[in-house]
């Protein structure tokens, strides 16, 4: 992996981030210095190049052209880009679709309050709407929470975490809130109540309106949704099942501790997908929606065999109750509309394999 810098700077005043602060202009580098690097990478084999720019889609024009180019190299390299979600429109989504590459998106928090603190703006139906044009085009990307900031409490950013999950991200990176040396927020703690270590990492003890214990609370559903989330990589099943259930996914990860502890489930030592099949299992069976079972197990298997062979470059076997042309369905139907629609089972197995071009192949296994 690579770490590779374009540009330098940020025009937006983030109170957590150092690009807020200094010298606030956007310097690029010359393009034909990155074609150039660009070239050296490609001969020295690298597999992964992390881009710095803190919003690589601030210029549209600029960015169009860094990524024609990077297509044009036909390389294998994945590129990983922190974007912000509002500047997106179809023409992006477009080229970072036709690349090997993810994306990580800033949304840190839904919470007005804290939003404004942040010197941040955010309107829910716009960035659902953006982040749209990603999935539609199967562009993985990553959302970016922060536990913590001025204003932050625990149902403020439980609140942030179930509009997150529903969004269908590939991963969640949560953090509490680093009050680095330089930074407005650090600037600010003292104004705002923030009780926080002095050394690094710098990281948020308490607040007038996240009490420890609550922080506790908030950095123990963090670790779920790391576990179930993003290894478990839910994320394009995940409101499905909260629709099964009838309940937000924060209520889900919840379950899903107590499921672990109630039965002794060390997740270190255990499939995570096998996991997450009992764990909903158990959890339908409870609440008396077992009807629900076969098409969102099948669901589900269907997703983590896709993320197993992206993720692990071989061929799962999938167990299926449904076509596959039944289980597309499932993304604009309702489950009671499904079983209505598809009362009978129709089970199968299926290899799940990649073409020439990397088209996904689903056969049939005798």
């Amino acid at each position: 992996s690579v770490l590779w810098e374009m540009t330098r700077g940020c025009p937006f005043a983030c109170s957590f981030c150092f690009e807020s602060r200094g010298l606030r202009s956007v310097r690029s580098f010359p393009f034909e210095r990155l074609e150039a690097e660009l070239d050296y990478l490609i001969t020295r084999n690298v597999a992964e190049v992390y881009i710095l720019d803190p919003t690589f889609n601030m210029d549209k024009k600029r960015t169009l052209a860094i990524l024609s180019l990077l297509a044009s190299k036909d390389t294998d390299i994945h590129f990983v880009f922190e974007i912000r979600a509002e500047l997106l429109d179809e023409e992006l989504a477009d080229a970072f679709s036709v690349l090997h590459c993810s994306l990580q998106i800033g949304l840190q928090s839904t919470d007005a309050a804290v939003l404004k603190q942040a010197n941040r703006k955010f309107d829910p139906r716009v960035f659902a709407n953006k982040v749209e044009l990603l999935n539609a085009r199967g562009v993985p990307f990553g959302l970016d929470l922060i536990i913590g900031l001025p204003h932050d409490n625990l149902k403020a950013f439980t609140k942030s975490l179930d509009y997150a999950m529903l969004l269908k991200p590939s991963n969640l990176d949560i953090f509490p809130l680093a009050l680095l040396p330089g930074t407005l927020v650090a600037e600010q703690a003292k104004q705002y109540g923030l009780i926080h270590d002095h050394h690094p990492p710098y990281t948020i003890k308490s607040s007038p309106t996240f009490s420890e214990e609550d922080l506790g609370s908030a950095i123990e559903l963090k670790n779920l949704a790391d576990l179930f989330f993003t290894k478990g990589q839910a994320g394009m099943w995940m409101g499905k099942l909260c629709e099964a259930l009838a309940c937000s996914p924060s209520t889900i990860l919840r379950a899903f501790g107590s499921f672990l502890e109630a039965f002794g489930k060390d997740p270190d030592h255990y499939d995570m997908f096998s996991l997450q099949e009992q764990f909903v299992r158990s959890l339908l069976k409870k609440v008396g929606k077992q009807r629900y079972e076969e098409p969102l197990l099948s669901f589900i298997e269907l997703h983590q065999g896709i993320a197993f062979f992206h993720s692990w470059g071989q061929s799962p076997v999938v167990e299926l109750s449904y076509s596959l042309q039944a289980l597309a369905q499932l993304e604009s139907l309702s489950l009671d509309e499904f079983l209505k629609k598809y009362p009978e089972t129709e089970n199968q197995s299926l290899g799940i394999y990649a073409n020439e071009s990397g088209e996904l192949l689903f056969l049939p296994i005798e």
